[in-house]
């Protein structure tokens, strides 16, 4: 495990962790600063079963972000394919970082359906208000 634990370490981006759990991997962004907040969470067990959490909510599986991953379980010998599908994940999940704001389109916020106001709780540097 420490095998996993050390590569992810190494190719992780700026603000990611790893943790290891008894029957899978935690991998985690942090805000930056003093204090840890974790912004978003994935935990991968040994079988391939894969749970995401962005702001402390489970992603639904409806979200499009599930037709885009896949990790196979860990099986002797394919250390390397697990990290690589991990790495994967982190990837997909990046793709969908809070946005800068669009503020032209304020207008709109309100009509679209499924949608609400992101208050920046976690005060995030990069985000203004969004939608």
């Amino acid at each position: 495990m420490k095998e996993i634990q050390d590569g992810l370490s190494r190719c992780l981006p700026h603000l990611w962790f790893v943790l290891m759990a008894e029957n899978g991997v935690q991998i985690g962004r942090r805000v930056p600063g003093k204090m840890l907040v974790v912004q978003r969470c994935i935990f991968v067990d040994f079988n391939g079963h894969i749970e995401v959490g962005v702001h402390a909510k489970d992603l639904p599986p409806t979200h499009e972000f599930w037709s885009k991953i896949n990790v196979v379980p860990l099986d002797n010998g394919n250390v390397q394919d697990f990290l690589a599908n991990i790495l994967e994940v982190v990837s997909a999940l990046r793709a969908y970082e809070v946005c800068i704001g669009v503020v032209e389109f304020e207008d709109v916020w309100k009509t679209a359906k499924n949608a609400e106001i992101d208050t920046n709780p976690f005060l995030e540097p990069r985000n203004s208000r969004c939608c």
